[in-house]
């Protein structure tokens, strides 16, 4: 697996995306998690992915969430989920989905919980992705940058 050298820039990719309509939060969250989750980790460690999370974010606590924000942030992304994967390279990255065994298990399984185009394009309905460089600012609950501590 491959792992990132001290001052190596590391790209996170994240997609958010919507669950199918016809499953329950807890549906989408176990096929994910449980189904999906252990097809995928074969792949990522073939191409060199350092880091894959699954972030869940069932409807109620969205809710929960945006009643106890700031009016400024109280906005609901009304996603179900966010994949995050952490990567040294981009174009291994992209590559990766050019891989057979993503075509033919990993992709065929996303229609089993995905939000998924009926029209043959195989393209997520509603989702948005970003590529950008991570800056880990606090790691294990360290610092991992310089700062002037303060009491406050």
């Amino acid at each position: 697996m491959a792992s990132p050298r001290d001052n190596q820039t590391v790209y996170r990719v994240l997609t958010l995306f919507s669950k199918r309509p016809d499953l329950t939060d807890e549906q989408f969250s176990h096929h994910w998690e449980k189904v999906h989750a252990p097809l995928v980790m074969p792949w990522a460690l073939k191409h060199g992915f350092i880091g894959y999370v699954q972030y869940h974010t069932p409807a109620a606590m969205r809710e929960a969430f945006a009643g106890v924000m700031a009016s400024e942030w109280r906005g609901d992304i009304n996603y179900n989920g966010a994949a995050l994967f952490d990567v040294v390279s981009y174009e291994a990255f992209v590559k990766a989905f050019e891989d057979p065994y993503y075509i033919n298990v990993i992709e065929p399984d996303e229609h089993n919980f995905v939000a998924k185009d009926v029209t043959g394009k195989n393209q997520v309905l509603k989702a948005m992705s970003t590529m950008g460089v991570c800056k880990t600012i606090v790691s294990g609950g360290k610092p991992q940058i310089e700062y002037e501590p303060k009491d406050i």
